[in-house]
């Protein structure tokens, strides 16, 4: 031979260019390469270990992206759970569907309203004007009542309490008068004894 040859050449065959033992093990190659595009077969451009996985991609992909597939735009976690929003969607509105306007919890129990309700209304349903919780018991009023004329029914006339007792009378009656009945005449006690 023109030129020595080392123990390693004689074992593999003469070269035109130096081989190095773990060429030799995949075969000659046109262009060196590192062991790990050997595993993975030669490569026009170096990828990483992650792509060696999920395949060559034309952009990096995040480990998250692998595994809900690639996005054309970023995506958090819980919008992976729920779908892809057009609009960022709170957690709330996630329960509840998405909503055209911002909502309460309070109004997420209730239904969606188009005034904003106390928690007593939303009890009793929804009135035109707002209404007491005395009200609510007895039922919504044209003008508003007592306690006491509530117990009684609506009067036309405001009535004491006295009156209440013994039934509406044209006159207000004294408590006496009303234990003896209603004279044409004031009558006292003594009288009627």
């Amino acid at each position: 031979m023109e030129e020595p040859m080392s123990l390693q050449e004689k074992l593999y065959g003469q070269m035109e260019e130096p081989v190095s033992l773990q060429e030799k093990l995949h075969g000659q190659l046109e262009e060196p390469f590192r062991l790990h595009e050997k595993l993975y077969e030669q490569l026009e451009e170096p990828v990483s270990l992650q792509e060696k996985l999920y395949g060559q991609l034309e952009e990096p992909v995040s480990l998250q992206e692998k595994l809900y597939g690639q996005l054309e735009e970023p995506v958090s976690l819980q919008e992976k759970l729920y779908g892809q929003l057009e609009e960022p969607v709170s957690l709330q509105e996630k329960l509840y569907g998405q909503l055209e306007e911002p909502m309460s919890l309070h109004e997420k129990l209730y239904g969606q309203l188009e005034e904003p309700l106390r928690l007593q209304e939303k009890l009793y349903g929804q009135l035109e004007e707002p209404v007491s919780l005395q009200e609510k018991l007895y039922g919504q009023l044209e003008e508003p009542m007592s306690l006491q004329e509530k117990l009684y029914g609506q009067v036309e006339e405001p009535l004491r309490l006295q009156d209440k007792l013994y039934g509406q009378v044209e006159e207000p009656m004294s408590l006496q008068e009303k234990l003896y009945v209603q004279m044409e005449e004031p009558v006292r006690l003594q009288k009627k004894l």
